[in-house]
């Protein structure tokens, strides 16, 4: 797979890919679905729309508690969840490397400082 379509997937779900790999340690949850500990991120993710992932989902859950899903598909509710609200998003991606990065682009960051 070339790593146009590598990214491409990833960003598909991107909460899911980050939850499975750089932040496995921390997630919550199993092979169908994941979250971030409470007081961490109220991020959630599924492997799939299927309603086996929303089951997993709504187990990770307690009583009326919420999460919040990224999908680029309509994700209709099962396993005893129901949608709250919906928002759209635009998700935005460098679409070519051929633009060089110059140094007016990059900005330190450093501690801040405190009033003298």
């Amino acid at each position: 797979m070339d790593e146009v379509a590598t990214t491409d997937v990833v960003l598909d779900n991107a909460i899911w890919f980050s939850l499975t790999t750089r932040h496995s340690s921390i997630a919550e949850g199993n092979g169908r679905a994941r979250r971030y500990p409470i007081g961490v991120s109220p991020l959630g993710a599924i492997q799939d729309a299927s309603d086996a992932s929303l089951e997993a989902l709504a187990s990770l859950l307690r009583p009326d508690e919420e999460i919040v899903l990224g999908s680029p598909i309509e994700i209709l509710p099962a396993g005893g969840l129901e949608v709250f609200a919906r928002v759209t998003l635009r998700q935005m991606v460098r679409s070519s490397r051929n633009r060089p990065t110059t140094a007016q682009h990059v900005i330190t960051l450093a501690p801040p400082t405190r009033p003298t």
